[in-house]
């Protein structure tokens, strides 16, 4: 439900807070590309400034839950704690670091797929009736019944917790693919709509069915613990698509970004592989 109400929020925020119309930003060709993201930015600015003050203001000051250690500082009480928790788990709970090792690879391509959509569109597609803008909102509302759909199959235990997530990071990985492989050239660039709309099922999905799994698999007395190793997969190799991308597609490597785009049902597999 917490993703459903992200995605509502997001698409409020994409046409009715911005008010941008679409056929604004979806105009935006090799010639007035940069118009358009200069309007894009500066709406974001203009109305997301106020909206992160209020919630910096929110969250208030509150005394610290525990002193550091002696000898320890802020730069690496965070790699400790770490390193402590991988021992942990190797020591207490494989099943559970094989999920955390999974997650680290299929949510470092879930993130890029955001990253890298727009410049995949305006640039490998070029297309000027395959807008960044009308892909993007199609994303979102098909996050949405993704959700809806991770959230039916754990109610009606229609599949395991794990069955589930294996079945929504197959769809991402499919569907990522599919674009891959059909369209990567301005005149292929229609049939990213059709594949569009399970990439967002997918990603609507993945997020319901991979915290069901992680409670599971979680021992009772350290999901504090848990939880902030968890966030530390989500951000430790985030990176690493983006930058993968970006060097196959270059000159001087393949010179194309539909080989680049292929990183992401890369991973996507490889964390399946690793939580089968």
């Amino acid at each position: 439900s917490t993703k459903v109400f992200e995605t509502v929020a997001i698409l409020v925020f994409f046409v009715a807070v911005l008010g941008i119309p679409p056929f604004l930003l979806g105009g935006c060709t090799p010639d007035n590309d940069i118009s358009g993201a200069v309007i894009g930015q500066l709406f974001v600015v203009i109305v997301g400034t106020p909206f992160a003050l209020v919630g910096l203001n929110l969250i208030g000051k509150r005394p610290a839950l525990h002193e550091l250690a002696e000898g320890s500082t802020l730069a690496t009480v965070g790699l400790r704690q770490v390193a402590r928790t991988i021992g942990t788990l190797r020591s207490k709970y494989p099943n559970l670091m094989w999920f955390f090792i999974g997650y680290t690879f299929w949510e470092a391509a879930t993130g890029a797929v955001t990253t890298i959509t727009g410049q995949y569109i305006i640039e490998q597609l070029s297309n000027p009736a395959v807008s960044f803008a009308n892909v993007a909102m199609i994303m979102i509302i098909c996050i949405i019944p993704g959700a809806l759909i991770g959230l039916r199959i754990a109610d009606k235990k229609l599949l395991t917790s794990k069955q589930s997530l294996l079945g929504a990071l197959c769809l991402f990985c499919v569907s990522v693919f599919c674009t891959g492989l059909f369209a990567h050239t301005p005149d292929t660039a229609l049939a990213i709509y059709p594949i569009v709309p399970f990439i967002g099922i997918s990603n609507g999905w993945i997020y319901p069915a991979q915290r069901n799994l992680l409670m599971e698999l979680i021992p009772g007395g350290c999901e504090a613990e848990m939880m902030g190793f968890f966030q530390f997969c989500s951000m430790v190799i985030s990176w690493l698509p983006p930058l993968c991308f970006i060097v196959i597609s270059a000159p001087e490597a393949l010179g194309t970004m539909r080989w680049a785009l292929f990183i992401v049902p890369l991973l996507h597999l490889l964390g399946a592989i690793i939580l089968y």
